[in-house]
């Protein structure tokens, strides 16, 4: 006979009876999920593969959205989809979540159910984010840190906060969470840059390059040195472009305009006849635009070049726009090849380089306040041959005027033609027997003045 002792008897059916826990345990954990496991937002803790499987097909999809605490939409779902997921699926989850003893650890895993999620995916999807956006309307967009050049100095502007939603941040949690029971999303608000990032840091080594450049812009036989820090009132980066304040550099715009430009300007002339005369202004000229000419500086500081001429910023006006008589100074900026009308005079001088290549008498527009030929400086728009001029009597009747040559000088029909209509050739013709405006010219002499000027010359017209 054996005999145990007291002792180790107890202490046999401690160790059976954690046996029996243990196995006990063991057997429970092979056959249930963890108590806080949760599958697509749906709980199954405690349950077999299969009731966890049976729940999930049963349980409805809850459509309503969720921001925060807040609901944000509420959906609605015909299908009635369900969170129904393969109990393959189910079974992958568990062994996961597998543990030898009891966990209390919260999880919710997620999986691809058997619904195709057409709904959340879009009318759903569209209408978070629609409702989101319309929130945002209301709501103060936070502004960015941004690097500034201004007064001759660069600063750095710090950002602000706002209380936009991140649109883009909450709609990529929700594409994470479509397949969940109920969709819960996180407040995300947009954040603005700040003033210690890299591209705030760059745009300020920019600007304080750009303060430091200079430009010789060359106007005719003038050249300005332009400082950056002196013409630019302010200038900043946005979206990796310059943006700037120019008023000061508009204003020396003007201040050249003022010396050097010809256009609609009441320019000094010296007739044949030796008197000085202020001409009327007319078409013919050039002035720079202040939008070219300040896009071409900035864009010169911007580059680092040092030296600009200023022919591509001119404008005119008329048939052409290009601006006309930029590279003459002389004769005020007329130049020494011109035509000379003088209406008293009803005389034509024609010059070429300075030398008379003709003259002669001829008709101009009748003075009567409609037909009078118009004083100023315009110029040849272009030169044309055998042609009909068409137009209107003072009677409102129509005329067709065959002429050999025709070279007009304004948009609305005035030039100078050929005129073998014509019988009454006096000095006095133009008061009460002129033409509609042209300058009529005889047959025989037309060549003088057609042959001897070019497109774009000026007409210099004076009572």
């Amino acid at each position: 006979m054996i005999f145990i002792k007291k002792g180790t008897k107890w202490l046999a059916a401690g160790l059976g009876a954690v046996i029996l826990i243990c196995g006990g345990s063991f057997f429970y954990q092979k056959q249930h999920f963890n108590r806080n496991i949760e599958i697509n937002g749906v709980k199954v803790g405690g349950m077999s593969v299969a009731k966890a499987t049976q729940k999930l097909k049963t349980t409805k999809l809850n459509n309503n959205v969720y921001l925060g605490e807040k609901l944000l939409v509420k959906g609605s779902d015909p299908t009635n989809s369900t969170n129904a997921v393969s109990q393959e699926k189910v079974q992958e989850i568990f062994n996961k979540q597998f543990s030898l003893f009891p966990s209390g650890r919260s999880y919710d895993y997620q999986a691809k159910g058997d619904s195709d999620y057409s709904y959340r995916k879009n009318e759903l999807r569209a209408a978070v984010k629609s409702e989101l956006e319309r929130l945002n309307v209301s709501r103060t967009a936070p502004k960015d840190a941004y690097a500034e050049l201004k007064n001759g100095s660069v600063h750095v502007i710090n950002a602000k906060e706002g209380n936009q939603y991140d649109v883009n941040k909450i709609m990529q949690e929700y594409d994470k969470q479509f397949s969940d029971n109920q969709i819960k999303l996180t407040t995300a608000y947009t954040q603005p840059i700040s003033a210690d990032s890299k591209q705030v840091q760059a745009d300020k080594a920019k600007l304080e390059k750009l303060a430091d450049q200079k430009v010789n812009y060359t106007v005719q036989n003038k050249t300005y040195t332009l400082a950056a820090k002196d013409v630019i009132n302010s200038a900043k980066i946005i979206d990796g472009k310059y943006e700037y304040n120019a008023d000061n550099l508009k204003k020396k715009i003007d201040d050249i305009n003022n010396s050097q430009s010809t256009l609609d300007k009441n320019l000094k002339f010296k007739t044949t006849g030796g008197s000085e005369i202020t001409l009327d202004k007319g078409t013919y000229g050039w002035a720079l635009s202040p939008i070219k000419a300040t896009k071409s500086i900035t864009t010169a500081f911007e580059k680092g070049d040092s030296d600009l001429n200023a022919k591509s910023d001119i404008y005119g006006e008329g048939y052409t726009e290009n601006g006309l008589g930029y590279n003459t100074t002389s004769n005020n900026g007329i130049g020494n090849s011109y035509v000379e009308v003088s209406i008293s005079q009803q005389h034509v001088w024609v010059y070429k380089n300075g030398t008379q290549v003709a003259s002669l008498n001829v008709v101009t527009g009748t003075n009567n306040g409609n037909y009078n030929t118009p004083t100023g400086l315009y110029y040849i728009m272009y030169k044309q041959t055998n042609t009909t001029l068409r137009g209107k009597n003072a009677d409102n009747s129509a005329y067709a005027s065959p002429v050999s040559r025709w070279a007009p000088f304004t948009l609305d029909g005035c030039g100078f033609h050929d005129a073998d209509w014509r019988k009454n050739w006096s000095s006095t013709a133009y008061l009460n027997d002129g033409s509609h405006g042209c300058v009529n010219v005889r047959p025989s002499q037309i060549n003088q003045i057609y042959d001897n000027v070019e497109q774009y010359e000026p007409v210099v017209i004076y009572s």
